[in-house]
């Protein structure tokens, strides 16, 4: 029976029609709900191709605040175990912790001075046949006997706090599209921590603490979209000090719920993201200030939840990569003890995968950060206001083309006897 041209072009069509979800079936091809709603593939969808990213760098503004704290620790547990004479004969502590003398209000806490000796005293009992002090043994004047300089408990305890807000602007196109965007994060976190020396010598020490904090960002898209990223973090850490070298580690979980509003409509998101980073440090002393190169490595898994999943969502890894150098150098002023630091690193993600939408074309539809090297200069100042407090400030810029940012960060510290 003879066909029909319509029927033969409808046949050719239908034949056609199976043969491609056919091969679509053996090759994984997918068009997710989300890709769907933004019409893909002829409109990327780049606010939510960007959602897993901008988490990411919202988790990292706590995670930076983090470590520079556990490097103020360790600078502590250094000016402890590193006791030495070398210094001066009145046994100053290497790496900037010793302190001038003090009023009586606030009394010195690093090293006891001799109390200043008087040349007409001295004088009258050399005189008399005697050592030159009214402390010689043959003195007929009794003088109670100096207290030993008492030795740090080998057990001590800390807590700490820490607040931060950090601002970040992108700019630039990709494939025609202005993917600009600002962001504003806030984070804050709590710790404690407990702290042993002379663990494997006698110039060492083990710091191990527990964290939680709390992240909320906004994001502000130059195509009009905007999200909010926000949850609470959980974590842990710990340095290890011999003399100036150490090593310290910090990991954390951040459990984010995620909304991308495009287009007036409002997609909620929710992922877990898993950060472990680590760092290798060897401090110089230098006398009056110290120097302290440092290299260290980022891995940071972020897995999406079920809901987020079903809507196209694919996990990701992020590796990255830093090093650089410390300063430090201290002074006291009013009787207070101010320690000065400052942080010149460069870092680079050298691996970013996943994170975002499963494509058909299997890479994403924006642009990452994979291979691009960023500065960072980060201004740290702490002030011992007690034996017990301490308060800080910092600062930081970072940023390479198109891209830049801003954070300052206070905190507070507190040494239980």
């Amino acid at each position: 029976m003879r066909l029909k041209p319509t029927q033969l072009l409808s046949n050719c069509l239908l034949r056609l029609a199976i043969a491609a979800f056919a091969i679509a079936l053996l090759i994984g091809f997918k068009i997710s709900p989300a890709e769907a709603a933004c019409g893909f593939p002829t409109t990327p969808c780049f606010p939510i191709q960007t959602l897993g990213y901008e988490a990411q760098e919202s988790a990292q503004v706590g995670l930076t605040g983090i470590q520079q704290q556990v490097w103020s620790i360790e600078d502590r547990l250094q000016c402890v175990v590193g006791y030495t004479d070398r210094n001066s004969a009145s046994g100053d502590r290497p790496f900037v912790c010793r302190r001038r003398p003090t009023t009586a209000s606030r009394p010195n806490m690093f090293a006891e001075e001799a109390p200043d000796r008087d040349p007409a005293i001295d004088s009258a009992f050399a005189a008399l046949g005697y050592a030159g002090t009214p402390s010689d043994p043959k003195s007929p004047i009794p003088v109670k006997a100096p207290s030993p300089q008492s030795e740090p408990s080998s057990i001590s305890f800390s807590t700490w706090a820490q607040g931060s807000i950090d601002y970040e602007k992108r700019s630039g196109f990709f494939a025609g599209t202005d993917i600009g965007r600002n962001t504003e994060t806030g984070a804050s976190i709590a710790a404690a921590d407990v702290t042993f020396l002379h663990v494997l010598s006698a110039s060492d020490g083990l710091v191990i603490g527990l964290l939680g904090g709390d992240i909320t960002a906004g994001v502000h898209g130059a195509d009009g979209s905007t999200a909010s990223v926000n949850g609470p973090s959980v974590g842990a850490y710990g340095a290890y000090v011999n003399g100036g070298f150490s090593v310290d580690g910090t990991f954390k979980t951040d459990f984010l719920n995620i909304g991308e509003t495009t287009a007036g409509v409002e997609l909620p998101f929710g992922m877990q993201n898993y950060a472990a980073v680590g760092n290798v440090n060897l401090k110089q002393d230098m006398g009056s200030w110290w120097f302290q190169p440092t290299a260290g490595a980022t891995y940071t898994r972020s897995v999406w939840n079920a809901q987020s999943k079903a809507f196209g969502m694919d996990d990701g890894t992020d590796v990255r990569v830093q090093g650089g150098i410390r300063f430090g150098s201290g002074f006291d002023w009013d009787g207070i003890h101010f320690s000065e630091k400052l942080s010149l690193l460069a870092y680079d993600d050298v691996v970013i995968s996943g994170g975002t939408l499963v494509v058909a074309l299997g890479t994403p539809l924006a642009p990452t950060d994979e291979g691009k090297l960023f500065g960072q200069v980060i201004g740290r100042l702490e002030a011992q206001l007690t034996q017990n407090w301490s308060v800080s400030v910092e600062g930081e810029i970072r940023g390479r083309t198109d891209v830049y940012g801003v954070a300052g960060r206070v905190g507070m510290t507190y040494l239980f006897n």
